[in-house]
């Protein structure tokens, strides 16, 4: 108990300097929340990870230099509630400088739900999705493991990095725009605007299926002019359309182990240009948060994509947070093997394309299997990320730790934490997971910020 005081007390004092704005909600639960477990284990060992938390701390008092973060994981990163909460976090950390929104998809295009902190549609009715989680879906995937495929001649789209709650927001203003496409032939043209100003294309870049737009003076909003010549457009029929709507109490979705998915030679369904995202640059930007998700996704998902590690290296990630594999245990079947090597995989090929980068594993949250028992391979699972957290010398979040293990997601639906399928979380509940997850990265922070302070040894899970 008295350590548990000593944790909460570190906490309140280092979030008066440091987290600001942060929600006190995250003390409303002491008897579901195991605060003492909510930290970023190993990350003293991880030299990366520091050197991180340096240049984080660099750009706060005043340093030039850019830092890219990314978020990949399933269906809790495409809603981008909690995602986008740590990514606020980390902006008003270093006091409100320039940065830039990330990478953005019109998934409403693909049938499929959408963040509500930005805009991005265009004429459904032209387009046809294609989700690298569905086993009945073949395409070419890139970055953000959805592609939407354009079926007519033309269509307009328009993005907004505001929520229509405050539209006259500046905190997203760009001036550079990379588009992530494959066209459909030499005559296909993107012309990208707003208002009175179009930015100038530079060359494609056929490896990474990529182009980079630029505007003369920063704008707030966009217009994405797409032209092609097929030779007979084809329409797209309503339905198939999975939606989370994060305004609603609980908050759902569709997620699903597709086994031996990774199996699978993905190849083109249609001749149309291919749209794998957009990615929206403030060229004075000093800091990123992009976020990838995909419902249902799991490690043999983003094996899929052919062009996720090509398209990854354009957005030089300082740090990877991996938040992936509900799905992959969500299975009578569990191959811990199995998963360890896609895992692994992972962890090897982003230091292939950086060794730099850091890179933060987090065990996923406690569910339901088909809301009948608890699912006792999320336990395997934390047993095995912890293993690779100590072999690779990364940072742990342990979210299933901080739950309370085996069963938890009950009590949390019974708080109106979690929605009915013990999977997902309410709108209250990703909330919360926001504010644990920076309360451990402030931690670090405030740990590595002061040397001389006497560190408090906390337990690793048993």
């Amino acid at each position: 108990m008295r350590r548990l005081l000593i944790i909460l007390f570190t906490w309140i004092v280092a979030y008066s300097v440091l987290a600001g704005n942060l929600d006190t909600t995250f003390m409303a639960y002491p008897t579901l929340v195991k605060y003492d477990k909510n930290q970023l284990y190993y990350a003293r060992e991880s030299e990366s990870f520091l050197h991180f938390l340096n240049k984080l701390n660099s750009i706060k008092n005043g340093d030039t230099g850019v830092l890219s973060i990314i978020h990949i994981g399933g269906s809790h990163i495409q809603a981008d509630i909690y995602s986008d909460q740590l990514r606020h976090r980390f902006f008003s950390f270093i006091h409100n400088k320039p940065v830039s929104r990330g990478l953005v998809f019109p998934y409403r295009l693909a049938r499929t739900n959408a963040p509500v902190n930005y805009t991005f549609v265009g004429n459904k009715s032209r387009w046809k999705g294609f989700r690298s989680s569905l086993i009945k879906d073949s395409s070419k995937w890139g970055i953000t493991g959805i592609t939407c495929e354009l079926t007519d001649n033309h269509d307009t789209l328009f993005f907004s990095p505001s929520s229509k709650e405050s539209l006259n927001d500046t905190t997203y203003c760009f001036d550079k725009v990379r588009v992530f496409y494959k066209a459909s032939s030499p005559e296909t043209r993107l012309t990208l605007f707003s208002g009175n100003q179009h930015a100038t294309p530079a060359s494609y870049d056929s490896l990474s299926l990529s182009q980079v737009f630029r505007f003369s003076e920063p704008v707030k909003s966009l217009y994405i002019s797409l032209q092609q010549n097929l030779e007979k457009g084809y329409q797209v029929q309503e339905g198939g359309y999975d939606s989370i709507s994060p305004n609603a109490e609980e908050v759902t979705g569709v997620d699903s182990l597709l086994p031996g998915m990774d199996t699978l030679t993905p190849h083109l369904t249609g001749d149309g240009l291919l749209l794998m995202g957009v990615e929206i640059i403030n060229s004075k930007g000093q800091l990123v948060y992009h976020s990838i998700g995909v419902n249902g996704a799991s490690f043999a998902t983003y094996k899929r994509c052919e062009y996720f590690y090509p398209q990854l290296k354009k957005l030089t990630v300082d740090l990877a947070i991996i938040s992936i594999g509900t799905n992959d245990a969500y299975t009578n079947n569990f191959d811990t093997v199995a998963f360890r090597k896609r895992y692994e995989a992972m962890i090897e090929t982003m230091l292939q394309l950086n060794k730099e980068v850091a890179i933060v594993l987090t065990v996923p949250n406690d569910c339901y299997y088909k809301k009948r028992r608890p699912n006792k391979n999320t336990r395997l699972q934390q047993a095995i990320i912890h293993g690779l957290g100590r072999k690779y010398k990364m940072p742990v979040w342990d979210l299933y730790g901080i739950m309370g293990g085996l069963g938890s997601s009950g009590k949390w639906h019974r708080n109106k934490l979690m929605s009915r399928d013990r999977v997902h979380f309410t709108r209250k509940g990703y909330d919360l997971i926001g504010d644990l997850f920076w309360q451990a990265f402030v931690e670090a922070i405030t740990d590595n910020n002061s040397k001389t302070i006497q560190p408090i040894q906390k337990g690793e899970p048993k």
